[in-house]
């Protein structure tokens, strides 16, 4: 599949962005750093949440917990970002891996000015206090959303068209996947006809999915440049991730959405 050249190449341009949305479709919304460390985050982050952030707390060891740090060393470099630790800290879970860290919002999403955005600074001031990071290679706000079945099938929902052949597929089941780069953003869009989530109270959603991972790559930058940077920086990812599912959006079904503006 072809990258686009630019996020102008978008199905349309969108004026102003909503605000909020009545009918929320947010699933599940991730920040995610990586980086390189002299050790393994996932030893030290814990114990420094458990006694600088106040509130509950509640820690898990995930499988990647058991690995032996040497071995990370030697298979799929991906493994070596997977998060080995989940700490549950208020409307939030920390995750934490051997050069990697993420902050997951718990539902209902807290919003991005007065919760989440504020919540990833402390927890990137956390990291630099806790001195292991050398560099920075990127991070990522990462949002998944699903728009109930009940507003409608995916040719009603989102603005896309897809043939194979002399086929028109845009009817049937499918999975699409595309990058859209801009500047040193790369965003990973995937739209699937039919997704479903499960949420902790046991309730479900189905209907089409849209999932945006925008990654900002930052080369190799020092952890002090990179957190004096960090607000102004995620301001920007956030921005191209919320207007690129506005911009798949058709006008009809945004407006199902019961979108506020300010």
């Amino acid at each position: 599949m072809k990258r686009a050249k630019t996020v102008d190449k978008l199905p349309k341009k969108l004026g102003k962005l909503p605000k909020k949305l009545g009918k929320e479709p947010l699933v599940e919304a991730l920040f995610d750093v990586r980086f390189k460390a002299k050790a393994p985050a996932s030893n030290i982050l814990p114990g420094l949440v458990f006694t600088k952030f106040e509130g509950e707390k509640r820690v898990e060891k995930l499988p990647m917990a058991e690995l032996p740090v040497p071995l990370l060393a030697h298979i799929d470099p991906n493994i070596r970002y997977a998060p080995a630790i989940r700490i549950h800290w208020g409307n939030f879970i920390i995750l934490s891996g051997n050069q990697s860290a993420g902050l997951a919002c718990k539902l209902p999403y807290p919003g991005w000015t007065a919760g989440f955005k504020p919540s990833i600074l402390k927890l990137a001031q956390l990291i630099g206090e806790a001195a292991i990071v050398d560099v920075v290679e990127r991070f990522s706000l990462k949002y998944t959303n699903i728009v109930p079945s009940e507003l409608g099938v995916a040719p009603v929902v989102v603005d896309f068209a897809l043939k194979i052949g002399a086929h028109d597929v845009a009817g049937n089941l499918f999975q699409i996947r595309v990058e859209i780069p801009k500047d040193n953003l790369i965003s990973i869009v995937q739209i699937a006809a039919e997704g479903s989530a499960t949420f902790p109270d046991g309730t479900s959603r189905k209907g089409v999915a849209s999932d945006i991972d925008s990654v900002a790559m930052v080369g190799e930058t020092p952890f002090s440049e990179f957190l004096s940077g960090l607000a102004d920086r995620l301001e920007t990812v956030h921005q191209e991730a919320k207007s690129i599912f506005f911009g798949c959006l058709k006008p009809e079904a945004l407006a199902k959405l019961e979108p506020t503006y300010d």
